[in-house]
Protein backbone atom coordinates (compact mmCIF):
# COMPACT_ATOMS: atom_id res chain seq x y z
CA UNK A 1 0.00 0.00 0.00
CA UNK A 2 0.82 3.52 -0.64
CA UNK A 3 -0.38 6.73 0.18
CA UNK A 4 -2.62 9.20 -2.45
CA UNK A 5 -4.30 12.61 -2.62
CA UNK A 6 -7.54 10.58 -1.98
CA UNK A 7 -6.54 7.60 0.06
CA UNK A 8 -4.32 4.29 0.62
CA UNK A 9 -4.09 2.72 -2.48
CA UNK A 10 -2.84 -0.60 -3.29
CA UNK A 11 -0.58 -1.28 -6.01
CA UNK A 12 3.63 -0.61 -6.73
CA UNK A 13 5.62 2.12 -6.96
CA UNK A 14 8.33 2.71 -9.54
CA UNK A 15 10.40 5.01 -11.46
CA UNK A 16 9.79 5.70 -15.47
CA UNK A 17 12.81 6.23 -17.37
CA UNK A 18 11.52 8.67 -19.80
CA UNK A 19 7.61 10.23 -20.21
CA UNK A 20 6.37 12.27 -22.60
CA UNK A 21 3.26 13.74 -22.43
CA UNK A 22 2.60 15.51 -25.78
CA UNK A 23 5.88 17.12 -26.86
CA UNK A 24 6.79 17.12 -23.33
CA UNK A 25 9.62 14.73 -22.27
CA UNK A 26 10.49 14.50 -18.54
CA UNK A 27 12.97 11.44 -17.19
CA UNK A 28 13.18 9.66 -14.33
CA UNK A 29 9.36 10.04 -13.03
CA UNK A 30 7.98 8.31 -9.96
CA UNK A 31 4.81 6.46 -11.25
CA UNK A 32 2.35 4.01 -9.33
CA UNK A 33 0.14 1.36 -11.10
CA UNK A 34 -2.90 0.64 -8.50
CA UNK A 35 -4.23 -2.61 -8.70
CA UNK A 36 -7.60 -1.36 -9.40
CA UNK A 37 -8.12 -0.14 -12.89
CA UNK A 38 -8.74 3.76 -13.15
CA UNK A 39 -11.32 5.30 -15.96
CA UNK A 40 -8.67 7.06 -16.97
CA UNK A 41 -4.89 7.99 -16.54
CA UNK A 42 -3.64 10.68 -13.96
CA UNK A 43 -0.66 12.97 -14.30
CA UNK A 44 0.16 12.97 -10.49
CA UNK A 45 2.48 15.74 -8.70
CA UNK A 46 5.73 13.87 -9.59
CA UNK A 47 4.81 14.92 -12.82
CA UNK A 48 3.59 18.68 -12.75
CA UNK A 49 6.35 19.38 -10.15
CA UNK A 50 8.88 19.67 -12.39
CA UNK A 51 6.59 21.79 -15.02
CA UNK A 52 7.38 25.66 -15.13
CA UNK A 53 3.47 25.58 -14.64
CA UNK A 54 0.29 24.03 -15.37
CA UNK A 55 -3.16 25.58 -15.20
CA UNK A 56 -6.90 24.76 -16.15
CA UNK A 57 -8.74 27.18 -18.24
CA UNK A 58 -11.61 27.09 -21.10
CA UNK A 59 -12.20 23.44 -19.87
CA UNK A 60 -8.83 22.16 -20.93
CA UNK A 61 -5.34 21.64 -18.15
CA UNK A 62 -2.38 23.99 -19.79
CA UNK A 63 1.18 22.81 -19.27
CA UNK A 64 4.09 24.82 -19.38
CA UNK A 65 7.90 23.06 -19.85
Amino acid sequence: PFATANSIAHGATATVHELRVGGIVLNNVRVSVQREGLSTSLLGLSFLRQLKSFGFGDHRMVLRW
